[in-house]
């Protein structure tokens, strides 16, 4: 039995430091899908949507507190379309 136990710990240990796993900027690709990114960085709430030439731009934005960076991740037709831009907000913000 304490075999058991000690295979599932490791198991959960195993599970919980793949998750860890910092994000890169070159994570994410071209041509990637919204679900690829998803699996990725996570799902975000701060999404927001722009009309160019007639075709509606969706971008996300993520924020991470741990470099203190703001990264976009630009689609068209649920496909990233431009490279991530990220940044560091200005001091003082």
């Amino acid at each position: 039995m304490k075999h058991v136990i000690w295979l599932v710990l490791f198991a959960v240990l195993i599970v919980v430091l793949c998750s860890c796993q910092p994000r890169r900027v070159t994570d994410i690709r071209l041509a990637m899908t919204k679900e690829d990114v998803i699996s990725l960085w996570g799902p975000t709430n701060l999404i927001s949507y722009k009309k160019v030439n007639g075709t509606t731009l969706e971008t996300w934005e993520y924020r991470f507190a741990a470099s203190d960076s703001v990264c976009l991740v630009t689609f068209i037709q649920d496909r990233v379309a431009a490279p991530i831009d990220c940044s560091r907000p200005p001091a003082g913000r």
